[in-house]
């Protein structure tokens, strides 16, 4: 899955408004991650328990194995390649960090 801090997009779109870089670029944080993982994350950011995953089997029930996979399982992996080879640093490249900053969680969790 892929994520990026609002600081970090509007920050890139200036960046890439003085730059020399054309064509396409991905605005995403360099670190994209499996949404259980963004999940649990963001649990323990928040000091909560992570949500019981969804069995597979109930959303293909309901929606229709291919419409399922399409919508809900399936993903992409986009990296920032052109944005990181063009010299941007991301202010929030991981994803614990930029959920403390976001929230407004400190920097661990013994200062949340």
């Amino acid at each position: 899955m892929s994520w990026i801090t609002i600081d970090d997009e509007v920050a890139a779109i200036e960046y890439l408004l003085t730059s020399d870089v054309h064509g396409a670029v991905n605005l995403t944080a360099p670190n994209p991650c499996r949404n259980a993982e963004f999940a649990k994350t963001l649990a323990s950011v928040l000091g909560r328990p992570s949500v019981v995953p969804v069995p597979e089997f109930a959303p293909k029930l309901l929606l229709g194995a291919e419409r399922a996979e399409a919508l809900l399982f399936g993903g992409q992996h986009v990296l920032p390649t052109v944005l990181t080879r063009d010299g941007y640093a991301f202010r929030h490249a991981e994803l614990e960090p930029a959920l403390r900053a976001v929230l407004g969680r400190g920097t661990t969790p013994s200062s949340a």
